[in-house]
């Protein structure tokens, strides 16, 4: 599980030897949208860089289909 001060996701994962140390890469998706903020700093994207996150087990947990977060999203709103 993910999280940052925008929000939580459950993913899966996997170590890269590619990344710096405490780096995350998660691909450009309706889930990474659920942990990174609204403000696009008048660029009209949002800033993917720089974003504190925690990671911690999420064993038990499942991982939403895309249906099943757009179907949560739409009760949220």
């Amino acid at each position: 599980e993910i999280s940052t001060e925008h929000g939580e996701i459950v993913l899966n994962w996997k170590i890269s030897e590619g990344l710096t140390a405490g780096s995350v890469f998660i691909p450009y998706s309706l889930w990474i949208n659920q942990v990174i903020g609204i403000d696009t700093k008048c660029t009209g994207t949002p800033q993917f860089k720089g974003v504190k996150a925690t990671l911690k087990s999420a064993e038990g947990k499942k991982i939403l289909t895309l249906t099943e977060l757009v179907l949560k999203l739409r009760r949220e709103s």
